[in-house]
């Protein structure tokens, strides 16, 4: 009972038709928005909740079973101003989140992936910044907590080098009011801990490619030959940033009804989902299968409008 109750806290972000989200409506209250990036367990989250009551917090994690853990850590701490999103932190920070709608932005020991194959991975990259450059208000901040000095002292670089920043030097074993079990847990094995805080002075730009519109469809008006529905799989489209592949392809017995399992990429996001082939009074509809709802993309309608057209030029 209490795990279906700790639902409520989880903003399923897929279901909404508008973006970025209005917070106002989420939590029913207007209030300064505060954010953290893996949030883990929650602990944090939690104490920040209860520090900041005044506050609306979100917290964004991308593995399954921490957010569970701390869908139920809020629950079980009867926490009313706090809500949760599953998804990429670069993709939902931009996406999500209106331009000067953030008061601060919190990541504590995230992975500083130090292998240089694995740069990709960090999250504290140019865009990542130039993205926090639009979403922060002025004068709002971002904190990094690590105990990585290199990584803090390269983050603090990158700050630098964008230009909308005011950045603080870099502080060794700060006390905070709001503390994880594994900062804990370190300060207790006299392990360091650096903390960076920026400070955002000037407004920058960014480009949003979620779109306010109906999930894409096309309409096929002839018969469709099912060996080239099948065909398709394998099949990979690439234009830069954008990036779709078929992947598998199912039919109904009568081979009628299609589903075309597909991935789309946009930059670094990528998603998985169905595109649905069916019988259309007019014809044959090309459609997202509604079971499983991708974000509207650049990618996503590419894919819609190109299986449309190859199927479409098979007579």
């Amino acid at each position: 009972m209490k795990t279906a109750e700790a639902i409520k806290y989880e903003i399923k972000t897929r279901r909404h038709r508008r973006f970025p989200v209005t917070w106002e409506e989420e939590f029913n209250r207007k209030a300064p928005i505060g954010l953290e990036i893996g949030c883990g367990n929650g602990e944090f989250l939690t104490a920040w909740a209860r520090w900041k009551p005044e506050w609306n917090l979100v917290g964004i994690e991308l593995s399954l079973g921490s957010a569970e853990r701390m869908l139920q850590r809020l629950l079980e701490n009867g926490i009313e101003n706090a809500r949760v999103i599953r998804d990429d932190a670069r993709f939902a920070l931009r996406e999500f989140f209106a331009d000067e709608s953030l008061r601060q932005v919190n990541m504590n020991f995230p992975d500083p992936w130090p292998k240089e194959k694995h740069r990709r991975r960090r999250v504290i990259v140019p865009d990542f910044i130039q993205t926090l450059s639009a979403v922060l208000q002025k004068n709002g901040i971002f904190e990094l907590v690590t105990d990585q000095e290199w990584y803090v002292h390269e983050s603090a670089d990158l700050f630098a080098e964008n230009g909308c920043f005011r950045v603080g030097e870099v502080e060794k074993n700060p006390v905070r009011p709001v503390t994880t079990k594994y900062e804990r847990k370190w300060r207790e094995e006299d392990r360091e801990i650096f903390r960076l805080q920026v400070t955002k002075q000037i407004s920058g730009n960014i480009v949003r490619i979620v779109e306010n519109c109906e999930m894409p469809h096309e309409i096929i008006r002839q018969k469709i030959s099912p060996n080239r529905v099948f065909g398709l799989k394998r099949f990979v489209w690439k234009n830069k940033d954008t990036v779709f592949a078929i992947k598998e392809v199912f039919a109904d017995v009568g081979k009628t009804t299609f589903l075309l399992r597909t991935v789309t990429t946009d930059g670094d996001y990528t998603q998985n989902f169905y595109i649905l082939i069916a019988h259309h009074p007019a014809g044959f509809i090309v459609k997202i299968d509604p079971n499983i709802q991708p974000f509207r993309t650049p990618a996503v309608k590419t894919a819609i409008r190109v299986v449309a057209d190859k199927l479409s030029a098979s007579g």
